[in-house]
């Protein structure tokens, strides 16, 4: 993986979802849950949204970003979350 994570960072599998559920509700300003998944909501319209399935769907104004994940690497104290995938890697970065 690319990219620096902080000490706080913990890496979640998606088959985890009770700790996906956790470690989401740790790092969003706020957190609901979806018919398939959970939705986190910050400042400023950005989202991201996980699914059971591994569908992760995430963006603020002007970006989205939608894929598969297999682990979700959480960085609590560097406020991102990285997306790894069949793949795919993408970080989103808490606002």
């Amino acid at each position: 993986m690319t990219g620096s994570a902080g000490k706080n960072s913990e890496r979640v599998p998606i088959d985890d979802w009770n700790a996906v559920v956790s470690a989401l509700d740790e790092f969003a300003d706020e957190l609901r849950e979806t018919d398939d998944g959970v939705l986190c909501e910050f400042d400023q319209g950005a989202r991201f949204a996980v699914s059971a399935d591994g569908t992760v769907k995430a963006g603020m104004p002007l970006h989205d970003f939608t894929g598969g994940a297999d682990t979700l690497v959480v960085d609590h104290e560097g406020g991102s979350i990285t997306v790894v995938g069949d793949g795919t890697e993408y970080t989103f970065r808490r606002p």
